[in-house]
């Protein structure tokens, strides 16, 4: 199955996480995970049908034998021969079926399941931030001190000129300040921070 431009992998070792690319890499993987419910029930109604056809050949096969037309004998047992072989022949488009789900299952493997799983759990405790589905920045919590400097440095709350008493400020402790108005989330067993 041809599936759009894959996604970034999110994993719970990156520092900062865009919700947007959350929401996209779930799609994906949803789109790989629907390939292989399609392909199932695809090989169920190729089972059924095959099912149907092997019926009808017993059925032609049982009404061959019991058959007492001299003017068919000839040809009659190369004809029940030929119906048991077809009988048991398993038609292309069960095997094309049973195929599609091999390759449905190989396309979506162990460790891409266990993603979706953890990245559906971040985005249900995701959805009730307010700019969630717009681009909420998820911050590892162990990278926040490191982040909130680069913020403050950013919105131009420290001179390019750095000197003192700017190179001595307590980032752990800034850090901490700034958490309070951030919400936690869990992504797998890491926490991740958003402002809430």
């Amino acid at each position: 199955m041809a599936y759009r431009t894959e996604p970034d992998e999110i994993t719970n070792s990156q520092d900062v996480i865009d919700s947007r690319s959350v929401i996209q890499r779930i799609e994906w993987l949803e789109e790989k995970e629907t390939a292989i419910t399609e392909a199932r029930e695809a090989l169920a109604e190729a089972e059924e049908t095959e099912a149907e056809r092997k019926s009808e050949l017993v059925d032609k096969i049982a009404e061959l034998e019991a058959s007492t037309d001299e003017a068919i004998d000839d040809v009659k047992g190369d004809a029940i021969e030929e119906l048991r072989e077809q009988h048991d022949t398993e038609s292309a488009e069960l095997a094309a079926a049973r195929e599609a789900v091999d390759d449905a299952e190989d396309d979506f493997d162990d460790d891409e399941r266990e993603e979706l799983k953890l990245l559906r759990e971040l985005a249900e405790e995701g959805e009730g931030l307010s700019d969630w589905r717009h681009g909420e920045t998820l911050i590892r919590e162990s990278y926040f001190e490191e982040y909130a400097q680069q913020l403050a440095d950013d919105l131009g709350y420290i001179p390019k000129d750095v000197s003192w008493p700017f190179t001595c400020i307590d980032w752990e402790q800034a850090a901490k300040e700034s958490e309070q108005d951030y919400t936690s989330l869990s992504f797998g067993d890491v926490t991740y921070l958003a402002r809430g």
